[in-house]
């Protein structure tokens, strides 16, 4: 019997044991999916995400305007295919850079950008940087914070929250 179990109303038992129900015969991608909506229906979830978005967690800039933040492990781009739909930080070194005709820019792993890691950086957002980041990290082993994607196959990341170059 879990500690939820042991302590609750009638109403929270019924819904354990529904959820309990729904786990068998399940893949384990449902068990995961209807074990998350368990959760954020217990209100964990609104917990984990006050957390994640708490202005300890937020970079900042220095004096000089560059974003910092406190010291964060990292993964290789070939584990970030794994996190897809995670905030995580991948090292990889820039390989090259590219701008669209709607000053969209792109931190590229590789030229041929479908094989290998792709930072995307709207437009919109540059204004957060202190220098223009393709050429400020072109060349660079960068350190880069956001939530991991994917489009048309290859794995990028969209706008992210912190880009720091690996000293």
């Amino acid at each position: 019997m879990s500690a939820l179990e042991g302590s609750g109303s009638p109403s929270m038992k019924t819904r354990i044991n529904s959820i309990k129900m729904k786990f068998k015969g399940m893949n384990k991608y449902d068990k995961i999916a209807v074990g998350l909506a368990a959760w954020i229906s217990l209100g964990v979830v609104v917990t984990v995400v006050n957390l994640a978005t708490s202005s300890q967690l937020r970079p900042r800039s220095n004096a000089n305007g560059d974003r910092i933040g406190r010291p964060v492990s990292y993964m290789t781009t070939g584990q970030a295919i794994g996190h897809l739909g995670q905030y995580e930080t991948v090292r990889f070194k820039v390989g090259y850079t590219d701008t669209d005709n709607n000053g969209t820019e792109f931190l590229d792993q590789y030229k041929n950008y479908t094989s290998g890691f792709v930072v995307c950086i709207f437009s919109s957002d540059l204004s957060n940087y202190s220098s223009d980041p393709a050429s400020t990290y072109l060349g660079e082993t960068v350190d880069v914070s956001g939530m991991v994607t994917t489009y048309d196959g290859y794995i990028e990341m969209l706008n992210p929250v912190r880009i720091a170059a690996v000293s």
